[in-house]
């Protein structure tokens, strides 16, 4: 049985959690916490397996209670939100940078038309979570740091090959290997990226906003037949696949979802395939499902640079891991060593 604890300080949604979670056999709500301060103590007192959420609470807010519990009593902590102002996002998403493993979105009314699919959705994302093994969380000042410094690593040969273009796929935990990534690489890096995150709908512009507070690139949305510039970072909008033509400019499809995302890595790593050879590096993080691995396999294979995220620095080994059963990675290394590895690519 996964034990939940629920923070909500609306009655309303706390009986609509409990009733979406508890309709789960597998699923048992334990405590409900109306602010942080009472999920940080249920949290110590009840010693539950996962914890929903809330970002806006009284007395103690959602991002400083996941900060003070992944400092003294860490676990799964999902972000539960449909707050858009920019506010809310950039505390939802900061509060993936203290440690929370996910967000999700919250289910409203069940006369909403998207109700069922919401609800199913963070029942599974707490199942899911629930296997996570979280780590105590240790922060220093300042708590984000736009380094540009690389991690020495060893084992690699030399990277012979030039490289105009690096794409990289992640879901669930993408965003904590991303902050490992992009916070590496230099102001001078020259090569563009092109990222597509899985996330929750409404997040994708404070995403956005906070990759800028993590790494010295110019970090956007890409844009449609927008012509793809040396040394910036673009990320796939929302609700739209992104791909990449020969000449470097985007295309942006509203097509059906792919492994049931839509952007998906998978369109994105197929129009690499298509358009470049040996002078691309393609990279899998962490993420549930099989989505962009057999295309990470079809990059290899016409000669690209290929990099899967390990086991160990993975929240969830899902995509790098079929990746790796399928041989489509050339190199598998953890998410540090990543970003060590992407800034040898033009030294």
């Amino acid at each position: 049985m996964i034990k939940v604890v629920i923070a909500e300080d609306s009655p309303v949604m706390q009986d609509l959690l409990k009733h979406v979670l508890a309709s789960d056999p597998e699923i048992s709500i334990v405590g409900v916490a109306a602010n942080g301060k009472e999920a940080i103590e249920l949290v110590k007192n009840l010693n539950p397996d996962v914890l929903t959420m809330d970002v806006n609470m009284p007395i103690l807010n959602g991002l400083q209670a996941t900060k003070i519990i992944m400092q003294e009593c860490p676990l799964p902590v999902i972000i539960v939100s449909s707050d858009f102002h920019p506010q809310d996002v950039e505390a939802s998403v900061k509060a993936l940078q203290y440690g929370a493993v996910a967000i999700a979105e919250k289910p409203h009314s069940y006369g909403e038309a998207k109700f069922e699919k919401i609800a199913s959705k963070l029942v599974q994302t707490v199942k899911l979570m629930s296997e996570i093994k979280v780590v105590r969380r240790v922060f220093q000042t300042p708590e984000i740091k736009k380094s540009g410094h690389t991690i020495p690593i060893t084992g690699l040969v030399e990277i012979r090959q030039k490289i105009d273009l690096i794409a990289i796929g992640a879901s669930t935990g993408g965003p904590q290997a991303l902050e490992k990534i992009l916070s590496q690489l230099p102001q001078d890096f020259p090569i563009p990226i092109v990222l597509v995150q899985h996330i929750t709908s409404g997040f994708t512009a404070g995403f956005c906003d906070w990759l800028k507070t993590i790494s010295c690139l110019p970090i956007e949305v890409a844009a449609p037949d927008a012509k793809v510039c040396s040394g910036k970072c673009y990320i796939a909008p929302e609700g739209f696949h992104l791909e990449v033509t020969k000449d470097l400019h985007f295309k942006l499809s509203d097509g059906l979802p792919e492994y049931g995302s839509r952007p998906s890595v998978s369109a994105l790593f197929k129009s690499i395939a298509r358009s470049f050879s040996t002078n691309v590096a393609a990279v899998l993080l962490s993420g549930m499902g099989k989505d962009g691995a057999v295309e990470l396999g079809n990059i290899r294979q016409r000669g690209g640079l290929t990099i899967a995220q390990d086991n160990e620095s993975s929240l969830i080994f899902g995509m790098p891991g079929e990746a790796i059963r399928l041989g489509a990675a050339t190199y598998v290394l953890s998410a540090t060593e990543i970003g060590t590895f992407l800034t040898r690519l033009y030294h």
